[in-house]
């Protein structure tokens, strides 16, 4: 067998098995929807104090809110491949 292709072929196996996709964990997007969802509940505030809503629609408001927030802090959590090719 040719040294050259046997060479060839252990550096092209060696490539493959180190390309292991990347894995993340973006904590980040938890403080920024975190945030985002701080606003709507302050929105939904505003809403209660002026009689638009009702008191049971904030508060059933405020509860889905709270739920999201850890809904999305948990999610972000999740380790997830990254995309290198950009």
């Amino acid at each position: 067998m040719n040294p050259f292709r046997l060479l060839s072929g252990i550096l092209i196996l060696l490539f493959f098995l180190d390309c292991a996709p990347e894995k993340e964990k973006n904590p980040k997007a938890c403080v920024e929807m975190a945030a985002v969802i701080e606003n709507l509940s302050q929105r939904h505030r505003v809403a209660y104090e002026s009689g638009q809503i009702t008191q049971e629609e904030y508060i059933s408001r405020r509860n889905d809110n709270e739920n999201l927030k850890i809904s999305f802090c948990l999610l972000s959590l999740v380790p997830v491949e990254r995309n290198t090719n950009f």
